[in-house]
């Protein structure tokens, strides 16, 4: 026998049993009643009583309306299964078109260059794109336009020096969970303790070498993924 699974049969027991018993009203209703002129014979007989032998039991109605949610729980499973495999595929995609974003914030071409030119060979596990900004207010600009992982910020720079820039990104809910890494020439103790406050992630002291860069930013690409994950 086959039963309705489509969207016009709900998968709930109540909803069954009501189509069920207006199968069996009809079969009942169709058997008592005679054969019209236009269905005389057997054959005729046969079309007023089709619905007659839907369920003769008790133990029948049980064992369809069992059937009937067996399946309807194996394609629930069919399609949970399907999900996952999809988004799987989805996660791998991306995993392997991801890059790591660094924005250099420096006012010296010639320094945005070079840093530039050491981030694209660092070791981060992901290929890095470096994005350069000449000063704050640009820096502010480029973070409106496009995702960053993170951002290494000069102090001194004309227009917006580094810690106005890095207040503001701290006060803009969109931004304030971005990495920084300030960059300072001087060690001045003062400078660094703003900075902290201010809501900078590390800083790096001009003149630093490839190794140190590449730790601080290892170093605070953990500490964002660990907030992500409420650790």
């Amino acid at each position: 026998m086959t039963t309705q699974t489509g969207p016009g049969l709900k998968n709930n027991g109540w909803f069954f049993r009501k189509h069920i018993q207006r199968a069996i009203d009809k079969a009942e209703a169709g058997h008592s009643r005679r054969p019209s002129s236009g269905n005389k014979g057997p054959e005729g007989a046969r079309m007023n009583v089709k619905f007659q032998d839907v369920f003769t039991n008790q133990n029948d109605f049980e064992r369809y309306e069992a059937q009937f949610h067996e399946e309807a729980a194996r394609l629930k499973e069919a399609v949970r299964l399907q999900k996952m495999v999809y988004t799987a595929r989805i996660r791998e995609v991306r995993r392997r078109s991801r890059k790591l974003n660094i924005l250099v914030v420096e006012d010296s071409s010639e320094a945005r260059r070079l840093v530039c030119g050491i981030l694209r060979n660092l070791e981060l596990g992901l290929p890095v794109y470096p994005i350069e900004a000449e000063n704050g207010r640009k820096a502010l600009s480029v973070l409106g336009m496009r995702p960053v992982d993170v951002i290494l910020a000069d102090w001194r720079m004309p227009e917006m020096v580094g810690l106005e820039m890095l207040k503001e990104i701290r006060e803009k809910k969109n931004l304030k969970d971005i990495p920084v890494i300030m960059l300072t020439a001087v060690a001045e103790k003062d400078e660094i303790i703003k900075s902290i406050q201010a809501g900078a992630t590390e800083y790096l002291l001009k003149p630093f070498t490839i190794e140190d860069l590449q730790d601080k930013i290892s170093s605070v690409l953990r500490l964002a993924e660990s907030a992500k994950q409420g650790f």
